[in-house]
């Protein structure tokens, strides 16, 4: 479903409710739909960008802490945007050179700021904790929480602007418990552009370059290890 609807859906993510949530950088908007696919609600107005209560900068990511909806405000804005459910601005937070992608665990919130290669940790007030700076200066695209402060993160592209796709697990404290090469074998483009962790155990990595998904068994949990 969805066809002929949106321009550039760029970040999907399901809430609790099990309904979905798509930001699309292309009609600057942000869209909630029944898991069927029934439109629900509609932030942003279409077309119009601006960094305010009723607008976007181009939105690229979404993720949910209690009743807030926290959206990436994105790629022309400089903030994460925090609405309710039923779609009413409740503030903003963080100052991004491109806030690129948002992830929520039981006591911070996580933004991938893809231009500064780094990761803002924040506490779920919104007040700055941390950063954890890509250790290779590559430019950090998606993030999911693992649960017990850990976190999986997909670098997509170095200072050098080199393609690939490199995922990392941080462990609670920034520290990089492992790392792995996604890229494509013999050196052709690649792109980590979005990841998603799975109920199944399997995290998922969107390559855009390579036109692929590749799927990957999450490394133990910090309890198991």
């Amino acid at each position: 479903w969805g066809a002929g609807r949106f321009i550039m859906p760029h970040g999907l993510s399901v809430d609790a409710e099990d309904r979905i949530w798509i930001a699309d950088v292309g009609r600057e908007q942000v869209f909630r739909f029944s898991h069927e696919g029934s439109q629900q609600l509609e932030l942003g107005e279409r077309g119009i960008g601006a960094q305010d209560s009723r607008h976007f900068g181009r939105p690229a990511d979404i993720a949910f802490l209690g009743d807030r909806v926290l959206i990436a405000d994105g790629y022309v804005n400089t903030r994460v945007a925090v609405f309710d459910q039923a779609g009413r601005f409740r503030g903003q937070f963080g100052d991004f050179r491109i806030a690129h992608a948002v992830a929520v665990d039981d006591s911070r919130i996580f933004v991938a700021d893809r231009e500064r290669a780094e990761i803002g940790i924040f506490a779920h007030d919104g007040k700055p904790l941390d950063r954890w700076v890509s250790p290779t200066g590559s430019h950090t695209y998606s993030l999911a929480a693992l649960g017990e402060g850990r976190l999986l993160a997909v670098e997509g592209r170095d200072k050098a602007d080199r393609t690939g796709a490199i995922v990392r697990v941080y462990a609670a404290d920034g520290r990089i418990e492992t790392s792995y090469d996604a890229g494509l074998s013999g050196g052709g483009a690649s792109l980590g552009h979005d990841i998603a962790v799975g109920p199944d155990g399997f995290a998922y990595l969107a390559d855009v370059y390579g036109d692929r998904v590749v799927r990957f068994r999450l490394p133990a949990t910090a309890k198991e290890r």
